[in-house]
């Protein structure tokens, strides 16, 4: 394929030629998407851990993060869909979830598990939430959204 010859920049490579003659207008739609249709006004339900061995399992729907009257750190949430088909929300207000949601990086289309281990007693004696999460990593990449994870997301 013949390079299209761009006189108004006579500096760039053919190759990045092709890739900008091929790229369309971000003003344009396609009529038959209609993303209004799938806002029911509904949300995930939060899931909240009440004891001991509590868990959830699910593939990861969206990612967001939020705030806490407790420090200015964001907090990460993850929304699953469980094998139910109901989508619930895990908002790690707790320390120990937050940095385990971190180290483990889900991404939109990941199978994400969450398990609760009751309170713990540090070594300095103090007292914490315990929990463990783990992600297996989608294989197929997600349908798409309607956009990339926001900017900022530290997941």
């Amino acid at each position: 394929m013949a390079a299209k010859k761009n006189n108004d920049n006579p500096g760039n490579n053919p190759e990045q030629e092709d890739l900008l003659s091929s790229m369309k207008d971000d003003a344009t739609t396609d009529e038959s998407f209609d993303l209004l249709a799938t806002l029911d006004g509904t949300s995930a339900d939060p899931w909240i851990a009440q004891e001991h061995g509590d868990g959830i399992q699910g593939v990861v729907t969206a990612l967001d993060e939020t705030t806490s009257d407790f420090g200015p750190e964001p907090v990460p949430v993850v929304t699953v869909r469980t094998a139910d088909g109901s989508e619930k929300r895990v908002t790690a207000y707790h320390g120990v979830l937050r940095n385990e949601i971190r180290k483990a990086a889900p991404q939109v289309g990941d199978t994400f598990a969450c398990r609760y281990f009751g309170q713990k007693e540090s070594k300095s004696g103090s007292t914490y939430h315990h929990y463990q999460v783990k992600v297996v990593r989608s294989t197929t990449p997600p349908p798409a959204t309607g956009g990339p994870v926001p900017a900022g997301v530290p997941f």
